[in-house]
């Protein structure tokens, strides 16, 4: 798995994993959990929008503190913060204390993320990886696979255990077990700047023309926009499907179950999506939008559980390009300016969408439930008119 003779990559790999096992476990287990005691939608939505309230500006307020502390050491204080986060959970799950944590978690996930992808961006300019398009593709190939992978594995355990004891509250144990791993593969993370930098020279101007591979502009707000709306759908998904869920009194697993299938879809997708060129995603990208538009309507017209599974594999398929796109345009962007800025930018993006969704969504609910759904619906289409008039904006050479 290592791309480079004496970096150890696995820490990266499991840590994606673990922190991606911990917040997919959270995200689901907080609105089912409040659906469950009968708290407001519109208040469910508050208190699950407050790790992306924080989120939209920590990885820009935080983004100076790897370069003074390292880049280990802030994981690890991300990673510790975290795991007490998970340890008070354990002891009250009172809503003001839960949203008070959730924007705690968000300063935390700001040294977290963005930090994860500067060291794979860091690995991606080394002059073995560069000069390897195989090993690029890897690279980039194992990290999305692993965090996608804690996803599955998180819904899956999830929906085993509410299957065999429908008690939400067993959930938040999964986060603290979760949690303690990661602290442990943290520690054995090593700061790829520190063993690069011993090492490798500086990346010449000929490097980063072989590291670009393929050769394109465009503009900066393009892959922004697009992670927002990727947030902003999943978001929605994560609050509106337990609300619809309670209405048809579907059993509590399922909603870990859909889930499992939707990331299961979308794991396998990015598998091979990794491997395509900008090009080929780009033109993928605009087949994915009429699709959401269709899945988010058809949520709300069926109520048969079949048909939601159905939909859901779909949301993993096509949700898997919008990501893809965005993903591979900010690594390109990393790369070519040599710069880790627009990992910050990606992450704030993504988190201006979960941010707003649950708002949004958990109001209109509690007006009407259809109201969310045909909101959402509209965003798309919108987002499908932007999308055609910007398209000659992206330039290949």
């Amino acid at each position: 798995m290592s791309t480079t003779k004496d970096y150890r990559i696995y820490p990266i790999i499991f840590m994606s994993f673990l922190r991606v096992a911990v917040s997919f476990t959270l995200e689901l287990a907080i609105p089912l959990y409040f659906v469950g005691i009968n708290l407001n939608p519109t208040i469910i939505g508050i208190i699950t929008s407050g790790t992306s309230m924080i989120y939209l500006f920590s990885p820009v307020l935080l983004k100076n503190i790897p370069k003074k502390i390292g880049i280990k050491n802030s994981l690890l204080i991300s990673v510790s913060g975290s795991l007490i986060i998970q340890i008070i959970f354990q002891f009250s799950l009172a809503p003001w204390l839960v949203y008070g944590l959730l924007i705690t978690e968000g300063f935390l996930i700001g040294l977290f993320w963005p930090v994860l992808i500067t060291s794979l961006s860091i690995l991606s300019r080394s002059e073995k990886v560069c000069a390897d398009e195989s090993e690029q593709d890897k690279l980039i190939n194992n990290y999305n696979v692993a965090w996608n992978s804690g996803a599955i594995f998180s819904y899956l355990i999830g929906t085993i255990l509410l299957f065999i004891i429908e008690l939400v509250e067993l959930v938040f144990t999964l986060t603290l077990i979760y949690s303690i791993f990661l602290l442990v593969f943290t520690v054995s993370f090593q700061d790829p700047e520190t063993k690069e930098s011993k090492k490798e020279p500086m990346i010449t101007n000929a490097l980063k023309t072989n590291c670009k591979r393929e050769k394109v502009s465009f503009p900066l707000f393009l892959p922004l926009y697009v992670i927002a709306f990727y947030g902003f759908l999943i978001g929605s998904l994560i609050l509106l499907y337990p609300l619809k869920s309670e209405v048809l009194n579907f059993a509590v697993f399922t909603t870990y179950l859909l889930n499992f299938f939707r990331m299961t879809a979308q794991t396998i997708s990015i598998s091979k999506l990794s491997t395509l060129s900008i090009k080929k995603l780009k033109k993928l990208f605009y087949f994915s939008l009429p699709a959401m538009l269709i899945i988010f309507l058809s949520l709300d017209l069926f109520n048969n559980i079949f048909i939601f599974s159905a939909l859901f594999i779909s949301f993993g398929f096509f949700g898997s390009i919008l990501y893809m796109y965005s993903f591979r345009l900010t690594i390109y962007k990393n790369i070519v300016e040599d710069s880790s800025k627009y990992s910050s930018y990606f992450e704030t993006s993504s988190g201006i969408g979960f941010f707003m969704s649950p708002i949004i969504g958990g109001f209109l609910a509690d007006i009407n439930l259809n109201f969310a759904f045909y909101f959402t619906a509209i965003l798309t289409l919108v987002i499908i008119i932007i999308s055609l008039l910007i398209r000659k904006t992206v330039k290949f050479e």
